[in-house]
């Protein structure tokens, strides 16, 4: 059944779904079950394997404000992109579809949107759900309830944007959406960082208000294409940037791909290493030293060149006694 035309909700509500048949329910209960309830929820079945399509039409059939949108798989970017263009709201709440939010999130998120009319984005904190850091909130708690973000402070600390977050759609359309051909897990970087660039003001709510899950199958949990997408991202603004306005944002930019290639290197390394692929282990470590100078990587590739099985083995004993590291 079709929502009611003649009304326009004031949230609409944009949820991703791909093979999360476990969650999407619970999501979507989530996001109906909010304090606010003049919502339009719009999933994008995205080409699913499993039973999320059904899930999703389960909800639908009980609630008309779920709309349900079925594509062939093209990615978040592409599955976002497809809801907003249906929305009928002037605000849009990302809610990924193994994700859920307590009773009072939507409104309070309103609430500072429409309490600071500059504001274009209101990004807040959530408890991580699974993985190492369960139930631990994304970022540290703090006393101020409600901070500024910057594209400086973007840049120099790239989880500073939670997908906890609602934003005016006029600044959707302002810089043409999410850029459908990020697919490597920094679609939403690139996406926050061309809103800030534009002169959008971004604020961050400190009170959790949501869980966000981790997932060991999800791209926060592959380290090596979420450096690489965040890198891309960061070179892409760059380009965008003018050098003499904006050469403190150029610098910081600069700094955070230097300190990616190290960590790029660091984990092929490791990677390298723990495959017992030891000539590519010390090529790693090479680039190490020659990258970061001091002697300790030099030692290192010399040993994977020497003993190698001796320095897996010390590998694999740290590891054993930090089983919550994963370094």
């Amino acid at each position: 059944m079709r929502p009611d035309v003649g009304h326009t909700p004031l949230v609409t509500i944009v949820t991703p779904a791909f093979n999360t048949v476990q969650y999407v329910g619970r999501a979507i209960t989530s996001a109906l079950n909010q304090s606010m309830p003049d919502v339009e929820v719009i999933v994008v079945d995205d080409g699913s394997t499993d039973g999320t399509l059904a899930a999703i039409e389960r909800c639908a059939a009980r609630d008309t404000r779920v709309r349900v949108i079925a594509q062939p798989n093209g990615g978040v970017s592409k599955a976002r992109n497809r809801a907003i263009a249906e929305a009928r709201a002037p605000y849009i709440a990302l809610l990924d579809s193994d994700d859920e939010w307590m009773p009072h999130y939507l409104e309070r998120q309103l609430n500072v949107l429409v309490r600071v009319p500059d504001c274009a984005v209101v990004t807040r904190n959530a408890f991580n759900r699974g993985g190492a850091f369960d139930g631990q909130p994304f970022w540290p708690l703090s006393a101020n309830e409600i901070t500024p973000l910057s594209l400086l402070d973007m840049v120099e600390h790239e989880d500073s944007v939670c997908i906890m977050s609602v934003f005016r759609r006029d600044m959707h359309q302002a810089i043409g959406g999410w850029d459908e051909s990020f697919r490597g897990g920094s679609e939403d970087y690139d996406f926050w960082l061309r809103a800030a660039a534009r002169g959008f003001a971004f604020a961050r709510a400190a009170t959790p208000l949501s869980y966000y899950q981790r997932r060991p199958d999800s791209m926060s949990a592959r380290p090596l294409p979420m450096l690489a997408g965040i890198a891309a991202s960061l070179r892409k603004l760059r380009d965008r940037l003018d050098a003499g306005r904006d050469a403190a944002v150029i610098e910081a930019i600069e700094r955070k791909l230097a300190q990616f290639h190290h960590e790029r290197l660091a984990t092929e390394a490791k990677d390298a290493l723990r495959a017992r692929d030891f000539a590519t282990a010390s090529q790693r470590f090479d680039e190490l030293r020659r990258h970061c100078g001091g002697a300790k990587f030099g030692v290192i590739a010399a040993w994977s060149r020497l003993a190698p099985s001796s320095l897996a083995w010390i590998d694999s004993k740290r590891r054993s006694m930090r089983p919550e590291a994963g370094s």
